[in-house]
């Protein structure tokens, strides 16, 4: 019974060890995929901010009294989950208020305050993907931990189990059938005799 329920445990040990490979790869590839789309992003924003930074300077030389420091406005932001191979990230969603222009009057300031408006959504989904790389990272890390404990640990340790109890049960067989030829030749024995 016991060697019936190790096999039965060996069979959904290596059925499980075959769905976390492949829950591994698929994250792994996820992950992959988002750091490609991250670097991408991150080229772009450093290259608008430091952008930006010379606009405002500029901005700030034509007219320094009408110029904030950022432009006023509102925005609305919507956060989402998304599920990703059961690991819940989160997904922003930005939508900045049409007013944001509004106040200024001079044309760098203006300037100004369009590119903001279209480097903020930018930087939130950056933040959004470094945080979701960061979720996917954590569960890669903990299901390479499991895919390696089924691996190295757990099945082998069921093989090593149920080879140890056929062995047994071979050996307990063959005492078995080593007393029944015993038997056997004593009954053969006493019968060449005539005993019985």
């Amino acid at each position: 019974m016991e060697l019936l329920r190790l096999k039965k445990k060996l069979g959904m040990a290596r059925r499980g060890h075959k769905l976390l490979k492949d829950k591994q790869d698929e994250l792994m590839r996820k992950l992959l995929e988002v750091m490609e789309e991250f670097r991408h992003r991150r080229k772009t924003v450093s290259k608008e901010y430091f952008e930006l930074l010379g606009l405002e300077a500029v901005a700030r030389g034509l007219d320094p009294f009408r110029i904030p420091a950022a432009p006023a406005g509102t925005v609305e932001l919507t956060a989402l989950k998304k599920n990703i191979m059961s690991v819940i990230v989160p997904e922003i969603q930005i939508k900045p208020s049409p007013s944001v222009v509004a106040q200024y009057r001079s044309l760098g300031g203006v300037q100004l305050s369009l590119r903001f408006a279209k480097f903020v959504p930018e930087l939130v989904r950056l933040v959004s993907l470094q945080r979701m790389m960061e979720l996917i990272a954590s569960e890669l890390e903990k299901t390479r931990r499991r895919v390696n404990a089924l691996e190295y640990v757990m099945i082998p340790g069921i093989v090593d189990t149920i080879r140890y109890i056929n062995l047994k049960l071979s050996e307990t067989e063959r005492g078995n059938t080593i007393r029944l030829l015993k038997v056997k030749d004593m009954l053969l024995a006493k019968q060449a005799r005539g005993v019985f």
